[in-house]
């Protein structure tokens, strides 16, 4: 008998994205084994291995997820919702695939497409064209999940 005492620790991990549909991002399980002179100070050494053997693997995990959305892009359904004119709806499609980050684009119909962006944040690159919110008389952007709805109306209503 040694007189240290033994300590086992688990600690169970799911990261999620805060945007969109809370896809998980990266997720694990680690259980480790620790001694120490007192029940303190063998916690602190259980903490101490978790946290040093797991922050490795869930930091590779959440950087390969945005390295590959990055690079690939995530597929978005964006709508107008309002009274677009043909006009303005061409403009919208003529437009929306020379906007950075936009991977590719195609119409479902006239006024709701799907794009694969690969950003931080859709909304904000296509509302951050002030000539195009100005000539589509956009007034409103909701995203929903992985769907965008750009319209005339304050609440899309």
């Amino acid at each position: 008998n040694t007189g240290n005492f033994t300590c086992d620790g688990t600690i169970v991990m799911k990261v999620y994205s805060t945007t969109g549909q809370a896809e998980n991002i990266s997720s694990g399980t680690l259980n480790e084994t620790a001694t120490g002179g007192t029940p303190d100070q063998c916690k602190g050494n259980i903490g101490k291995k978790l946290a040093e053997g797991f922050g490795p693997i869930i930091s590779r995990q959440i950087q390969e997820y945005y390295k590959k959305r990055m690079m690939y892009g995530k597929e978005f359904i964006v709508q107008l919702v309002g009274k677009f004119t043909l006009p303005q709806q061409n403009k919208f499609k003529k437009i929306l695939p020379t906007l950075d980050g936009i991977k590719s684009f195609k119409a479902r119909n006239s006024k709701e497409f799907v794009v694969t962006y690969a950003g931080e944040d859709l909304a904000s690159i296509i509302t951050g064209d002030d000539s195009l919110l100005s000539e589509l008389q956009i007034v409103d952007a909701i995203t929903t999940g992985s769907e965008l709805k750009l319209c005339q109306t304050e609440g899309c209503k």
